[in-house]
C-alpha cells in the first residue's frame, strides 16, 4: 500500500466524522409547562397539567409540575412575570429542560347584542428556546367558554411536537475546487431545452406557475436572501363526534356503603307522648343507568335512563321512664323511576343536571304500645341532581326532590285521626372524587315528611293521649359514605 493511499483514507475518515455525528438521532427535548392568564383571563392550570401534558409526553420529556413551582419559588419570579421569555429561560435552566411552553389564558371584549360588550377567552401559547432565550414559535387558540375543549388540546399538542422537531436544513452543496493551472478547460454545460409550446402558442403550465411565482424579497445589506419556509402540513379537522366525546357521561353508575340519620318526630295538635330513639343506621344504595350513553358522543337521547335510591336502616326505640326493653324495627326507603340527564357543554367538566320523575315509599313500623306510630309513606316525587365539576376527578353535587299527593299509612292512620293530606322534601349535597372507573361520594341529607289528620282517632289514640286534627312532622338529618363505579 502506497504513502499516498495511505494519506487518502486518513483524510477520508476526518471528513466523513461529521456527516457521522450529524447523523445521530437528536435528544429528545424536556419540557416544561407554564400556565398563566392575564386580564381576567381562564385559568387553565388544571387542564394544562392534566390533557395537555397527556398530549405532549410522546413528543418529549415532562417536568412535574412540583418541580416547576419549587423552582419558580427559588427564583422569586413574580406571577406576572412568568409569561416573559426571560423567566421562561430562567426556570428551563434550572431544571435542565432544552424547552419552556407559556399556555396564558386571555380575556377580550367583543360587541354583543344591542352594544354590550361580550367577553371572548383565548389560549396564547409560547414556545421558548431555554439555551438560546427565544421564542421560536407562537399560536393562538379560541376556548368554547372558559375550557380547552379535546379538539383543541389535540391540534395544539401536533403543532408544539412539530415546532419541536423542525424539517433539518439541508447542507449548502459543495463548491467544485479550481481547476489546476495549465489544466484543460472543461466545455460548458448545454442549456436546458424550452419546453414545448402548447397549442395556440399558450405557455405550458409548469412555465406560467414558474412565472406567476413572486421572487422573495430581498434582505438587508450584506446579508443572504432566506430560503422560503416550508409550510407545515394540514392538520385533519376533527370530526364532530370527537369533540362531543367529553360530554359523555357513564352509563352506569353502582354505589354501594353507609347511611346514618338522626330521626326528630313531633306531634302538634295535642299531648306529644315522650319517647327516646337511636340514630337509624344502615345500608344505602344507588343505580344509574343510561343505556343509550355507552360508546355514545354527548346527545341528549344518551341522557335517558332509570334511577333507583335505596336506604335499609335499623333503631331502636324506648319511652323515657319505662321499664319495658327498646324495641328494635328496621326502616326501609326506596325511591325510583325515569332520569333525563342534561349536559351544558362537551367538556368533561362541563356541568350537568339530572331531571328525576318516581316514586317514593318508606316503611317505619313501630309498636303501638311504644307511644309513637308507626307510618308508612308512599306517593310520587319530582326533583334532581346538580354536578359541578372543578376538575375531572373532583365534583359538586346537590339534588333532592318535592314528594306529590302523599299518603300516609299505617298505625299513624287509625291511632291519629282521618288522614287528611301529606308532603315531603329531600335536600341533598356534597362532593364527588373519581378515580376512574372507581367513585367515592360523600353526601349530606335532610329529609322531612309533614302529614295532617282529621278529628280525634276511632281506637283510642295513642295509649290514651287525646289528639284532634292532629300533624305529624317526621324529620331525618344525617348522611352517606358510597364506593362504587361508573363507565
Amino acid at each position: 500500500m502506497s504513502l499516498n493511499t495511505l494519506r487518502y483514507a486518513f483524510l477520508s475518515l476526518l471528513l466523513g466524522a461529521p456527516t457521522l455525528a450529524q447523523g445521530a438521532a437528536p435528544a429528545k427535548p424536556t419540557i416544561v409547562m407554564i400556565s398563566t392568564k392575564t386580564g381576567g383571563g381562564p385559568n387553565l392550570t388544571p387542564q394544562v397539567n392534566s390533557l395537555v401534558a397527556k398530549e405532549l409526553k410522546k413528543a418529549g420529556t415532562i417536568v412535574p409540575n412540583t418541580k416547576v413551582t419549587k423552582a419558580t419559588k427559588k427564583l422569586k419570579i413574580k406571577p406576572k412575570d412568568m409569561n416573559t421569555a426571560a423567566s421562561a429561560k430562567s426556570i428551563g435552566a434550572e431544571l435542565a429542560a432544552t424547552h419552556v411552553l407559556i399556555i396564558e389564558g386571555l380575556a377580550e371584549p367583543v360587541p354583543g347584542r344591542k352594544g354590550k360588550p361580550k367577553m371572548t377567552y383565548s389560549a396564547s401559547v409560547s414556545l421558548v428556546n431555554v439555551q438560546s432565550g427565544e421564542v421560536t414559535w407562537t399560536a393562538r387558540y379560541t376556548l368554547k367558554g372558559k375550557k380547552l375543549d379535546p379538539a383543541t388540546v389535540r391540534q395544539m399538542g401536533a403543532e408544539v411536537t412539530q415546532a419541536l422537531n423542525p424539517p433539518a436544513t439541508p447542507p449548502p452543496p459543495e463548491t467544485p475546487p479550481p481547476p489546476a493551472p495549465g489544466a484543460e478547460q472543461p466545455p460548458p454545460a448545454a442549456p436546458a431545452p424550452p419546453p414545448p409550446a402548447a397549442e395556440g402558442g399558450a405557455q405550458p403550465a409548469s412555465a406560467a406557475a414558474a412565472q406567476e411565482q413572486p421572487a422573495p424579497a430581498p434582505g438587508p445589506a450584506g446579508e443572504a436572501t432566506p430560503a422560503p419556509a416550508t409550510p407545515p402540513p394540514e392538520q385533519p379537522a376533527a370530526s364532530p363526534a370527537a369533540e362531543e366525546h367529553g360530554g359523555r357521561r357513564p352509563g352506569l353508575e353502582l354505589d354501594v356503603g353507609g347511611i346514618l340519620l338522626e330521626r326528630s318526630a313531633t306531634i302538634s295538635g295535642g299531648q306529644t307522648p315522650p319517647s327516646d330513639q337511636g340514630p337509624p343506621a344502615g345500608v344505602a344504595l344507588h343505580l344509574g343507568f343510561y343505556p343509550l350513553s355507552f360508546g355514545g358522543t354527548g346527545k341528549f337521547v344518551e341522557g335517558l335512563g332509570i334511577f333507583v335510591d335505596v336506604g335499609y336502616m335499623f333503631i331502636s326505640t324506648s319511652i323515657k321512664g319505662s321499664t319495658a326493653p327498646p324495641y328494635k324495627s328496621s326502616i326501609l326507603q326506596v325511591n325510583g323511576g325515569l332520569a333525563a340527564r342534561m349536559v351544558f357543554g362537551d367538556s368533561v367538566t362541563s356541568p350537568d343536571f339530572t331531571l328525576k320523575l318516581g316514586y317514593s315509599y318508606m316503611d317505619f313500623p313501630l309498636s303501638p304500645e311504644l307511644v309513637f306510630p308507626g307510618v308508612r309513606y308512599a306517593g310520587p316525587t319530582l326533583g334532581g341532581q346538580f354536578t359541578l365539576p372543578f376538575v375531572p376527578q373532583f365534583a359538586l353535587i346537590v339534588g333532592g326532590y318535592y314528594g306529590l299527593l302523599l299518603k300516609t299509612s299505617g298505625a299513624a292512620a287509625s291511632e291519629m285521626g282521618t288522614f287528611s293530606s301529606a308532603y315531603s322534601f329531600r335536600v341533598e349535597g356534597g362532593f364527588s372524587i373519581v378515580l376512574a372507573p372507581i367513585e367515592i361520594k360523600l353526601i349530606g341529607r335532610y329529609e322531612k315528611v309533614t302529614s295532617s289528620f282529621k278529628g280525634s282517632p276511632t281506637t283510642g289514640g295513642l295509649s290514651g293521649y287525646t289528639l284532634v286534627n292532629a300533624t305529624l312532622n317526621d324529620s331525618y338529618f344525617g348522611g352517606m359514605a358510597m364506593v362504587g363505579i361508573q363507565f
